[in-house]
């Protein structure tokens, strides 16, 4: 059987640890995704970036489907899911730089990453964008776990071991609409 690459919890302690946070802030998330505190098409995009990141297929497809919703365009969700920032707004693409590199570190950003990001948002967005980082990470791992849950007790038959998130139906990020 081949080896399962996506991302997925450390351990218990991770799980139970990001999930407790989470708990202890679901106003907070309740109200970032019902658009409250940042922009839907900023929060689509800060999630398709991580989500990209940690190849979560599933958040990719919701995600996918939601940003088109919300008014992101096909070409730029596209570019989002192969790493390319070039269609993504100006102004939120320090943000989205950031994202990626959040999730790269899985949750460990440089300082200098940091003080770039503190420079272009005041502290109530800068904690809305990491609630939304971690909440998606959460929810990426979730998925994968299911994912590689799924992949072993099939022998590697079902699941997805890597190889990049799919969108809407399983197509590739470049046959979306």
């Amino acid at each position: 059987m081949k080896p399962f690459h996506k991302r997925t919890f450390r351990g218990p302690g991770q799980f139970l640890a990001e999930g407790g946070y989470l708990l202890r802030r679901a106003w907070a998330v309740a109200r970032l995704l019902r658009g409250n505190g940042l922009e839907s098409g900023l929060r689509e995009r800060l999630f398709l970036a991580v989500t990209q990141v940690n190849q979560c297929r599933t958040c990719a497809w919701a995600h996918t489907r939601i940003a088109l919703g919300e008014g992101v365009a096909a070409d730029e969700v596209r570019a989002l899911l192969r790493r390319d920032l070039e269609a993504t707004p100006e102004a939120e693409r320090e943000a989205v730089l950031y994202a990626q590199h959040w999730a790269d570190t899985d949750g460990r950003p440089d300082a200098e990453a940091v003080s770039r990001l503190a420079i272009r948002y005041d502290a109530d967005t800068l904690d809305r964008i990491h609630l939304a980082l971690r909440f998606i990470r959460f929810s990426n791992y979730l998925g994968n776990l299911t994912e590689h849950l799924v992949f072993r007790i099939t022998f590697g038959r079902l699941g997805d071991a890597g190889g990049g998130p799919k969108a809407p139906g399983g197509a590739a990020p470049d046959e979306l609409p």
